[in-house]
């Protein structure tokens, strides 16, 4: 595994956590804990959606490396 697909990954990680936690901080005003079972189902998906678009970013860019 090459550095700079680890760098990548590592990237796409810290990404994850900061709009996670962002997430969090943005529910909290609407009682993020109360609401559990509705917020925790959209901080879910957006999580998912974010993780499914940095994992296709990786795929497109190594993809592009491989065809050179």
């Amino acid at each position: 595994m090459s550095t700079y697909r680890i760098i990548q990954y590592l990237f796409a990680t810290i990404m994850s956590f900061i709009t996670s936690y962002l997430i969090t901080l943005l529910f909290k005003h609407q009682n993020y804990w109360g609401m559990e079972g509705h917020a925790s189902t959209i901080h879910a998906a957006i999580n998912s959606l974010i993780a499914i678009i940095a994992i296709r970013t990786i795929a497109y860019f190594d993809n592009k490396e491989d065809s050179k």
